[in-house]
């Protein structure tokens, strides 16, 4: 099954670039979208892609090592249930 990723940038920097790139490596589709200067991108096949087989980041997740592969399997570990959405647990790296 063929999964995508979408990555919202806003004047990417250097970490955003090391975000991408381990993100890259983890994803077969990914589709970056640049909200710098009003330049947004979305591809004519988007509408396309099945809703539930996205995974929707911004360029500042840090995405770590087989992240992808690990929420793939707890998706599959309750694909009989109505859970809806996935989400991982969320640390703010700023707040004390």
């Amino acid at each position: 099954m063929s999964y995508v990723a979408l990555l919202i940038t806003y004047y990417p920097d250097e970490s955003a670039f090391k975000n991408i790139y381990n993100l890259y490596k983890q994803i077969n589709n990914l589709i970056i979208v640049d909200n710098s200067d009003t330049l947004i991108i979305f591809p004519k096949n988007l509408t396309k892609i099945p809703i539930l087989r996205n995974f929707i980041f911004d360029q500042d997740t840090l995405i770590p090592k087989n992240y992808i592969k690990s929420m793939l399997e707890f998706k599959k570990a309750f694909e009989n249930s109505k859970i809806l959405i996935y989400a991982p647990n969320f640390i703010d790296i700023n707040s004390k």
